[in-house]
Parts: C-alpha cells; sequence; structure tokens
C-alpha cells in the first residue's frame, strides 16, 4: 500500500467525515493577568476566576442592581431567564417582561453545558437544563455535555512565580441548544439562536462584543479594565 496514497485519500474524505472539525486545539492568544506575579498560585486563581464572575453575575454589569435594603440581586442582563419564560409561557407577576432583553437567545451556552436554570418565584418556570446538539448531526443521540472552551487557571513561571491566565481553545461553533425539563425537550422556536447581537450595546455584558458572542465580550471585558492583556503565542 502506497503510504502517500492512503494521505491523499484520508485527506479527501476528512470533508465527508467531519464537515466542522470536531476537536479543540489553542487558540493563536492567550490572556495573561497584567499584575505582578506572585508566589501565591491562590492568588492568581482568585484574579481570574472573579473577573468571570463580574462578567455573569456582578450588580451593574450582569445584572440590575438590587432594590436598597432588599437582601436580593437584580434582575439578569442576560436572554436566558426572558427566553426560558417565552418556551415555558411560565411568568411570576413581580417579573415583567424586559422589551430591551432579547427572549430567543442562550449566550452563555459558549461557556460550556449543561445549564441548570432555576427560578426562585412560585410561578416562574421549574428547573430546566440546557444541552447542546451536535452540530452535525451524526450520531443522532442526545449530548448530555460541552466542555467550555475557556481554561481559568494559574500558570506557575519558571522563576517559582504565578500569573493568571485565560486560555480559549478554538472549537465547533455552537449554534444549536437543547432546552429539557426532566428528560422532556421543549420545543424551541426557530428564531432561537445562541449568539445574541442585538445586546451588542446598552448595559448588556454582551456589548463588549460586537457579534453577539459571550466568550469574545468575556475577552474584550477582561482586557478593558487593563487586568489582562493579549499575548501571542
Amino acid at each position: 500500500v502506497d503510504v502517500e496514497d492512503l494521505v491523499d485519500e484520508w485527506e479527501r474524505m476528512m470533508p465527508q467525515l467531519f464537515p466542522t472539525q470536531r476537536w479543540s486545539t489553542l487558540a493563536e492568544r492567550l490572556y495573561v493577568g497584567t499584575r505582578e506575579p506572585s508566589n501565591d498560585p491562590m492568588k492568581a486563581w482568585r484574579e481570574v476566576i472573579e473577573t468571570f464572575r463580574d462578567f455573569r453575575q456582578k450588580e451593574g454589569l450582569g445584572r440590575n442592581r438590587g432594590k436598597s435594603g432588599a437582601n436580593r440581586p437584580g434582575r439578569s442582563r442576560f436572554p436566558e431567564p426572558e427566553t426560558i419564560r417565552r418556551i415555558t409561557r411560565q411568568r411570576d407577576p413581580l417579573h415583567q417582561r424586559l422589551e430591551h432583553i432579547p427572549d430567543d437567545a442562550f449566550p452563555r451556552a459558549e461557556f460550556g453545558l449543561p445549564i441548570i436554570f432555576h427560578f426562585k418565584d412560585g410561578t416562574d418556570p421549574s428547573d430546566t437544563a440546557l444541552y447542546p446538539v451536535d452540530p452535525d448531526g451524526m450520531d443522532g443521540k442526545k449530548w448530555e455535555r460541552m466542555s467550555s472552551p475557556l481554561i481559568l487557571k494559574p500558570l506557575a513561571l519558571k522563576s517559582g512565580r504565578v500569573i493568571s491566565v485565560i486560555l480559549w481553545l478554538q472549537t465547533p461553533p455552537l449554534t444549536r441548544v437543547d432546552l429539557r425539563r426532566g428528560d422532556r425537550s421543549l420545543e424551541l422556536p426557530s428564531t432561537t439562536v445562541v449568539r445574541a447581537d442585538r445586546l451588542s450595546v446598552g448595559e448588556s455584558p454582551l456589548r463588549y462584543a460586537a457579534n453577539g458572542s459571550a466568550i469574545e465580550a468575556f475577552l474584550s471585558f477582561a482586557c478593558d479594565p487593563g487586568k489582562f492583556k493579549e499575548v501571542e503565542i
């Protein structure tokens, strides 16, 4: 058997076997914390994790500010709660429709799945879970997990000191999701998307990315306050 012929045949078959790339590769850039390297890996870990937490949940950024004196956070500025209320047709009277928030998008799905959604008020939707859908539809099975393409961690240097890093793995694009209540998939409107490009302006955290990508918005946010910087690799 001619090895070169085998290689040629493999290259010819690859687009048919894998219409989209089904494995992760490292991006050409990583994001490095700008603080002075320390001897404390937990300090470096907290720096990157707290940046991610702020993007998703901080009052005035990921959610509205709570009412003064009330021991509860404000409503989310991401579309998922409004989207689930629309799909399930359930809504607590305390949470009237936020017209400026899309109700047909799940942008945080890009961070990894599944995501469990739990509403606290009685007549809001009961618990649902969001899962990925095979982009190629090859295996015909329900997917249960999609690893996050973001790796947030402390990185030890040759000197023994530690810095914070964000690694962004290049993965097949997530374009479809499966919202389930128990084992039953809920029917999603045909307009439902992952990226919510209508939130690229205003108060939403997604304003940091013009294309509505939660990952790209987070990376821009991390660099915007000067906590992290891009480094080519």
